[in-house]
């Protein structure tokens, strides 16, 4: 783990208490949960709103909404699906209160790792445009080499405006480009334009990778691969 600033404990924390809500609500019985929905889609979409929902209620920190790519509507409606869920009988409000725990004590066995960092102060914002630039530039780089290396793309694909000039699958360039990008904006908290920017290409662009991304987060063992890569950023 990364204590080397009070922000990477920061979303350490956040990271731990998303992950182990993500692996109970996982554990769920489904009819214990869906209320008498049905399908693939309705189930992770529940899933996904106790996995918030239940996260936000065990470790509320502003910074997991941006980690999260939810809003505080997100939280509000996760928040009342939570409690249709716990009110609809007794076995689920244990289960959901078990889960609330399990988040609160792995997020305490974390904090102790680096008790010095925690709640620490976040650094002075910088009033250097170019050197802001360069903290994106080089925080989007980092993401880049990490996904060109766990997932098989050469870098200069990633990097390049067209995966065709280096001969290899569009679909894997772009799944990888993409995934770049959400970890850039996810983890170190940098807005549409600013990232365009950096990655020289539209707001729009950005938009729409994040997006792409977070939906294809509703398979769980993607979801579990992207979980793995924001650690490895969090904690380099």
């Amino acid at each position: 783990m990364s204590t080397s600033t009070g922000t990477s404990t920061r979303d350490v924390l956040i990271m731990v208490a998303l992950r182990t809500a993500r692996a109970a609500v996982a554990a769920m019985p489904a009819e214990l949960i869906m209320l008498g929905r049905s399908g693939k889609k309705a189930d992770a979409g529940r899933r996904r709103s106790l996995t918030l929902a239940i996260a936000w209620s065990a470790h509320t920190d502003r910074r997991l909404l941006a980690m999260a790519r939810r809003t505080s509507a997100h939280v509000n409606m996760s928040l009342r699906s939570l409690e249709r869920v716990r009110d609809s009988n007794s076995d689920a409000a244990a289960l959901i209160d078990a889960a609330v725990a399990a988040v609160r004590r792995a997020v305490e066995v974390s904090r102790c790792y680096a008790p010095a960092n925690v709640g620490a102060a976040p650094a002075a914002p910088r009033d250097d445009a170019a050197k802001a630039g360069l903290d994106r530039a080089a925080s989007l780089s980092s993401a880049v080499a990490l996904v060109a290396d766990r997932m098989g793309v050469p870098r200069e694909a990633i990097e390049a405006r067209s995966g065709m000039a280096y001969r290899f699958p569009l679909p894997e360039v772009a799944l990888a480009r993409r995934t770049a990008i959400y970890l850039a904006s996810c983890l170190h908290d940098i807005g549409p334009r600013p990232l365009a920017r950096a990655a020289r290409m539209s707001p729009e662009g950005v938009r729409k990778a994040c997006a792409a991304i977070e939906d294809r987060r509703d398979d769980p063992g993607f979801d579990r691969f992207i979980d793995s890569l924001a650690e490895e950023l969090v904690a380099a």
